[in-house]
C-alpha cells in the first residue's frame, strides 16, 4: 500500500488518460476501470454532519494500467481521486 500524490490529465467524464508519478511520465494504455472504495473515515472524523457523510465513507477509485513515456515499463495503478477532482494519489502499485 502507498500514498504518493500523482498528477493526472483525464478525460471530460474524469476518467485518467496520462499522469506524472515518481518523476517519470505515463500514458494509460488500457481501459481504466472507476470503483469505489471504503474510507475508515472513524480515524480521521470523530463526528459527519447530517447528511454529508457520503464523501466520508466512500472514496472514488481508478484502477489503471500505464506504461512509462519510453515504453520500457507498464504497471498497474489504483489512483484515489479527491472530492473536487484537483487531487490524486496513487493507493497501490501492482508490478
Amino acid at each position: 500500500m502507498v500514498d504518493e500524490p500523482t498528477v493526472v490529465w483525464a478525460t471530460p467524464s474524469g476518467a485518467p488518460e496520462r499522469l506524472e508519478w515518481r518523476g517519470r511520465r505515463w500514458l494509460v494504455c488500457a481501459r481504466p476501470v472507476p470503483w469505489i472504495d471504503r474510507v475508515p473515515w472513524w480515524l480521521g472524523v470523530p463526528r459527519a454532519p447530517k447528511g454529508g457523510a457520503a464523501g466520508l465513507v466512500e472514496q472514488p477509485m481508478w484502477r489503471v494500467q500505464a506504461m512509462d513515456s519510453s515504453g520500457s515499463d507498464v504497471v498497474g495503478l489504483d489512483l484515489a481521486v479527491g472530492t473536487t477532482g484537483d487531487w490524486w494519489r496513487v493507493t497501490r502499485v501492482y508490478e
